[in-house]
Protein backbone atom coordinates (compact mmCIF):
# COMPACT_ATOMS: atom_id res chain seq x y z
CA UNK A 1 0.00 0.00 0.00
CA UNK A 2 1.15 3.18 -0.77
CA UNK A 3 0.70 6.56 1.60
CA UNK A 4 -0.33 9.89 0.12
CA UNK A 5 3.66 11.72 0.46
CA UNK A 6 4.90 8.25 -1.27
CA UNK A 7 2.52 8.77 -3.99
CA UNK A 8 3.17 12.77 -4.34
CA UNK A 9 6.50 11.66 -4.09
CA UNK A 10 6.43 9.28 -7.23
CA UNK A 11 4.42 11.50 -9.06
CA UNK A 12 7.11 14.19 -8.91
CA UNK A 13 9.11 12.32 -10.89
CA UNK A 14 6.98 12.54 -13.74
CA UNK A 15 6.65 16.09 -15.70
CA UNK A 16 2.59 15.78 -15.79
CA UNK A 17 0.12 18.10 -14.21
CA UNK A 18 -0.46 16.70 -11.40
CA UNK A 19 -2.15 18.52 -8.22
CA UNK A 20 -1.77 15.81 -5.34
CA UNK A 21 -3.73 13.47 -2.97
CA UNK A 22 -6.38 13.91 -1.49
CA UNK A 23 -9.07 13.01 0.90
CA UNK A 24 -12.69 12.54 -0.13
CA UNK A 25 -13.83 15.80 1.45
CA UNK A 26 -11.26 18.09 0.33
CA UNK A 27 -10.97 17.00 -3.39
CA UNK A 28 -10.32 20.46 -5.48
CA UNK A 29 -11.56 21.64 -8.94
CA UNK A 30 -9.49 20.41 -11.52
CA UNK A 31 -8.42 22.51 -14.26
CA UNK A 32 -8.35 20.95 -18.06
CA UNK A 33 -5.58 18.88 -18.59
CA UNK A 34 -4.63 18.07 -14.45
CA UNK A 35 -4.51 14.73 -12.68
CA UNK A 36 -5.06 13.80 -8.94
CA UNK A 37 -5.41 11.14 -6.89
CA UNK A 38 -8.40 10.70 -4.25
CA UNK A 39 -9.38 8.23 -1.63
CA UNK A 40 -12.48 7.61 -1.18
CA UNK A 41 -12.51 8.23 3.13
CA UNK A 42 -12.09 11.89 4.17
CA UNK A 43 -10.31 10.13 7.67
CA UNK A 44 -7.59 7.31 7.32
CA UNK A 45 -7.19 6.16 3.83
CA UNK A 46 -8.69 2.95 2.05
CA UNK A 47 -8.81 2.86 -1.72
CA UNK A 48 -7.16 5.42 -4.49
CA UNK A 49 -8.66 6.53 -7.57
CA UNK A 50 -7.22 8.75 -10.46
CA UNK A 51 -8.94 11.58 -11.92
CA UNK A 52 -8.46 13.67 -14.60
CA UNK A 53 -10.29 16.73 -16.52
CA UNK A 54 -8.96 16.55 -20.54
CA UNK A 55 -8.69 19.14 -22.83
CA UNK A 56 -12.37 19.27 -23.78
CA UNK A 57 -13.58 19.66 -19.79
CA UNK A 58 -14.82 15.79 -19.66
CA UNK A 59 -14.02 14.48 -16.39
CA UNK A 60 -12.73 10.89 -16.04
CA UNK A 61 -12.39 8.93 -12.73
CA UNK A 62 -10.47 5.34 -12.54
CA UNK A 63 -11.16 2.92 -10.32
CA UNK A 64 -8.76 -0.21 -10.11
CA UNK A 65 -11.59 -2.67 -9.32
CA UNK A 66 -13.63 -1.67 -11.98
CA UNK A 67 -16.50 -0.37 -10.24
CA UNK A 68 -18.89 2.23 -10.85
CA UNK A 69 -18.18 5.25 -9.32
CA UNK A 70 -21.87 5.54 -7.04
CA UNK A 71 -20.78 2.23 -5.09
CA UNK A 72 -17.53 3.36 -3.41
CA UNK A 73 -17.30 7.42 -3.41
CA UNK A 74 -19.31 9.38 -0.64
CA UNK A 75 -21.77 11.10 -1.80
CA UNK A 76 -20.39 14.42 -2.05
CA UNK A 77 -18.25 13.07 -4.57
CA UNK A 78 -20.66 11.10 -6.33
CA UNK A 79 -22.62 14.62 -6.47
CA UNK A 80 -19.13 16.06 -7.53
CA UNK A 81 -18.66 14.20 -10.78
CA UNK A 82 -22.32 13.56 -12.11
CA UNK A 83 -21.39 13.28 -15.30
CA UNK A 84 -17.91 12.03 -15.33
CA UNK A 85 -16.75 8.83 -17.14
CA UNK A 86 -15.63 5.62 -15.37
CA UNK A 87 -12.76 4.41 -17.52
CA UNK A 88 -14.17 0.96 -17.68
CA UNK A 89 -15.72 -1.83 -15.93
CA UNK A 90 -13.32 -4.90 -15.53
CA UNK A 91 -11.05 -4.54 -12.65
CA UNK A 92 -7.33 -4.58 -12.58
CA UNK A 93 -6.67 -5.26 -9.07
CA UNK A 94 -7.90 -8.41 -7.21
CA UNK A 95 -10.72 -7.28 -4.07
CA UNK A 96 -7.53 -8.42 -1.49
CA UNK A 97 -4.64 -6.68 -3.16
CA UNK A 98 -3.83 -3.64 -1.73
CA UNK A 99 -1.94 -1.73 -4.45
CA UNK A 100 -4.92 1.23 -5.98
CA UNK A 101 -1.91 4.12 -5.36
CA UNK A 102 0.37 2.33 -8.08
CA UNK A 103 -2.27 1.50 -10.56
CA UNK A 104 -3.94 4.99 -10.30
CA UNK A 105 -0.21 6.18 -10.80
CA UNK A 106 -0.14 3.70 -14.01
CA UNK A 107 -3.32 4.73 -15.24
CA UNK A 108 -2.52 8.98 -14.93
CA UNK A 109 0.85 8.35 -16.91
CA UNK A 110 -0.95 6.37 -19.40
CA UNK A 111 -3.31 8.55 -19.70
CA UNK A 112 -1.26 11.45 -19.60
CA UNK A 113 0.49 9.96 -22.80
CA UNK A 114 -2.29 8.72 -24.39
CA UNK A 115 -5.19 10.59 -23.42
CA UNK A 116 -8.15 9.11 -20.98
CA UNK A 117 -10.15 8.43 -24.06
CA UNK A 118 -7.62 6.35 -25.54
CA UNK A 119 -6.70 4.85 -22.42
CA UNK A 120 -10.32 3.54 -21.43
CA UNK A 121 -11.22 2.05 -24.93
CA UNK A 122 -7.72 -0.95 -23.78
CA UNK A 123 -8.72 -1.34 -20.20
Amino acid sequence: ALYNDEIDLIMSLFPIPYVGTFPANNVPDLKKGEYAIINNKSGPGEHWVAITKDASGQTFVFDSFGRDRDEYLPINLQNKFRGASDTHDKPEQHILEVNCGAHSIAWIVTAHKFGPKTVAKYI
